[in-house]
């Protein structure tokens, strides 16, 4: 995250955010004499458009959302900025009705509430993700007239179990 949203820094660290089915399913088609370059370039477009459409969900409000767009950075003016200069910049907004919110305060209080937030959103939105693309392969079944498969009895037990409020 120090590097933030710029091609190199996501190609070479995004990990398992780039192994999200959602993320895959935004990354543009490219032939396989793609270079390096290009594969980094569509990998950053395709988190970039993922982030921007978590943080911009009901779930994450007000000062989280804002610091979450200075310190990835979704904001174009600061990509490519260090992340010091991300963090003083959300501590310009983080309240702005106060005084201005100090970087190593952001990192160490503000931050990591936000990424926890980020983190939870981005679950909800790879499982919502994941449901529609099952939905999606089993109406194809259904309309090729193949088989589908029932949910196991396992999936079964889990669904009842979250809906219950246990």
């Amino acid at each position: 995250m120090t590097d933030g949203l710029v091609p190199y820094n996501v190609g070479d660290n995004g990990g398992r955010l780039l192994d999200l089915g959602l993320v895959k399913a935004h990354r543009e088609a490219l032939d396989g004499d793609a270079d390096e370059a290009a594969r980094y370039g569509a990998d950053t477009r395709a988190l970039t458009a993922v982030l921007e459409d978590a943080v911009a969900r009901e779930e994450i409000r007000g000062k989280h959302r804002r610091l979450l767009r200075a310190v990835l950075p979704l904001k174009p003016e600061l990509v490519g900025k260090s992340i010091r200069e991300r963090r003083t910049e959300a501590g310009k907004d983080l309240r702005p009705d106060k005084d201005d919110v100090r970087p190593g305060t952001i990192r160490n209080h503000y931050e990591p509430k936000a990424l926890d937030k980020l983190a939870a959103v981005l679950w909800q939105m790879e499982q919502e993700f994941q449901a529609a693309a099952e939905l999606a392969l089993q109406q194809a079944a259904v309309e090729l007239g193949l088989p589908v498969e029932a949910p196991s009895a396992q999936q079964g037990v889990e669904a009842d179990s979250e809906g219950s409020g246990s």
